[in-house]
């Protein structure tokens, strides 16, 4: 990381000033192989970060330099300093786990595989995390199978982000859905809901269909600064590369296990049912206050 941000990495680009001919991309052979490019804006490295776990849509035309870059996206306000390193600590192993796959396909001629690398990442840093110290903490032995729950249950987004949960239910005889949407912020605190019904093609369909709602939703409600939970990838990408975003606008992405999604599947259950539209603001219905407390996070008696 120092010597990317240092500009000191042997890019095609940078090898250029010592008389190496071709600035080129070796990967992708269509652009000029800068250190941006190399860890940010190469096809196949923006799909890197959308899959990962902070969910980044690459812009190429706003990445000017790596340290702009990593600025912008950790200064976020109200964001503290844990927060900050945690995501630093991310975009350090992705960026580390990208240039490894670069090295790997120029000089063993691998091709690079955006899953293998987002996967070797996350196997760096949870390790990374798991062993470094934090304050007032006790050394002892941990239980792996609670871990494992712990590990799968809703968890806060960062601030200032809200997160927005969505999930469909769908009856594949009728094509009947049902959408449930959860919007909660970095405390845990609910903020809003809405349940909707409509119909659907397929399952596929009608998560996307959800996560389209919900959006939009979000935006009647003001909101600006989104994270996306949704327990169906292929639905979510879907309609991912279609979403406007304005001036000020950010939104992150990520699926995730069902068993973290469990109040906007309850949601959906009760759209289905009612067959109608129902919203919530501050307060949610009475029968998914135990399901929001099973989170283990506050939420209105």
């Amino acid at each position: 990381m120092w010597r990317a941000l240092r500009n000191c990495l042997a890019t095609k680009a940078n090898l250029a000033s010592l008389h190496i001919p071709s600035s080129i991309c070796p990967i992708c052979e269509e652009n000029p192989e800068t250190i941006e490019h190399a860890l940010l804006t190469c096809l196949w490295v923006m799909g890197v970060w959308f899959g990962s776990l902070l969910g980044f849509i690459g812009d190429r035309q706003h990445v000017t330099s790596l340290d702009c870059w990593m600025l912008s996206l950790t200064s976020l306000a109200g964001s503290s300093k844990d927060e900050v390193n945690r995501v630093v600590t991310i975009m350090s192993f992705l960026m580390w786990s990208i240039w490894k796959a670069r090295y790997k396909a120029i000089f063993e001629q691998q091709l690079p595989n955006p899953g293998l690398v987002i996967q070797g990442a996350k196997e760096s840093w949870t390790d990374f995390l798991n062993s470094a110290p934090t304050l007032g903490a006790v050394n002892r032995d941990v239980d792996k199978e609670s871990e494992v729950v712990r590990s799968t249950l809703w968890q806060a987004p960062l601030t200032p982000y809200l997160k927005l949960n969505v999930d469909a239910a769908w009856f594949s005889n009728s094509g009947h859905t049902g959408i449930g949407i959860i919007i909660r912020n970095h405390h845990g605190e609910f903020k809003s809901g809405k349940v909707c019904w409509t119909t659907s093609m397929s399952v596929v369909d009608a998560e996307a269909r959800a996560v389209i709602e919900g959006l939009s939703f979000a935006a009647d409600q003001g909101y600006s600064h989104i994270w996306v939970e949704s327990d169906s990838k292929p639905s979510s990408i879907a309609v991912w590369g279609k979403l406007p975003r304005g001036p000020g606008n950010s939104i992150l992405h990520w699926d995730i296990p069902r068993e973290a999604n469990v109040v906007a599947d309850a949601a959906a259950a009760i759209a289905i049912r009612g067959m109608g539209t129902e919203v919530w603001v501050d307060r949610p219905p009475s029968s998914l206050v135990h399901v929001l407390s099973r989170d283990g996070l506050p939420c209105p008696p």
